[in-house]
Order: C-alpha cells, then sequence, then structure tokens
C-alpha cells in the first residue's frame, strides 16, 4: 500500500502503460484559479463523481499527471426558476494523496461529502500507486 504522505511520481512507465490503456493518453486540463494563476496540465482523469439533484448539481474529478502531481476539482451548479445556470468551479494542485484528500474534506466543510467520497474511491481503484487509500487503515 502506497504511503499518502510521499508524492506518486513520477509515475513508473508501467503505470503510465496501465493508464494509457485503460484511460487513453493524458488530455490537456486547464483550471482558472481565482486570485491566482492558472492551472495547465497534461493529466489522466482517475475518478469523477456526479450528483444531480433536482435543479443542482455536482462534479468531483481528481486527475494525475504523468509526473505524478494530483489535481482536484469540484464543480457545483444550480438553475434558478428562469432556468438560468449559475456555476462554481474550484480545484487545487496537489504533491501528495494525502494533500489531495485533506482538501477535499476542507472543501466539504470537514467532511468527505458523497460526490468527493465516489471520486477518491475511483481514483483509488483506477489508478495503481493510489490503491488501498481508499479505506483507512489501522494496525
Amino acid at each position: 500500500m502506497a504511503d499518502p504522505a510521499k508524492p506518486l511520481g513520477p509515475l513508473d512507465p508501467q503505470v503510465v502503460a496501465h493508464l494509457n490503456s485503460n484511460l487513453g493518453p493524458a488530455q490537456p486540463f486547464l483550471l482558472r484559479i481565482r486570485g491566482g494563476l492558472a492551472i495547465k496540465v497534461d493529466a489522466w482523469v482517475i475518478g469523477r463523481a456526479d450528483m444531480i439533484n433536482g435543479n443542482r448539481g455536482t462534479t468531483v474529478e481528481i486527475r494525475i499527471t504523468p509526473a505524478g502531481s494530483l489535481l482536484t476539482t469540484h464543480h457545483s451548479w444550480s438553475k434558478d426558476p428562469e432556468s438560468r445556470r449559475s456555476d462554481k468551479v474550484e480545484g487545487q494542485a496537489h504533491a501528495t494523496a494525502a494533500d489531495a484528500l485533506q482538501w477535499l474534506l476542507a472543501n466539504g466543510k470537514g467532511e468527505l461529502a458523497t460526490t468527493s467520497k465516489l471520486a477518491w474511491m475511483a481514483a483509488c481503484g483506477t489508478c495503481p500507486p493510489m490503491a488501498g487509500l481508499d479505506v483507512q487503515r489501522i494496525a
């Protein structure tokens, strides 16, 4: 099992081949950061979860770069009675899985919201260096 406090990369060539085989090549992604520099990466989406409840929705995505950096994004939207849509996108780059998990917890105001948890579990099942990080292990 990986140590969540250690960087995941650079990714081994076998991991890159696994991701390319299962997800296709890393894709360009640009995340605009309010009040900061935008983040531009080539990465694989290793975890994604969507939740729609009436006129509101949330998407959480977790990406990994060939260098092993993680990028988490949280996109929420809502529609008012006149069907005008309002969107809010937040995200951050992380050096370790522990940092990414802490960001998801902070984004959920101290708890791992259902959408974040589903995306995290998918990432841990998709990306071999994250295998086993979907649960907390206690000796």
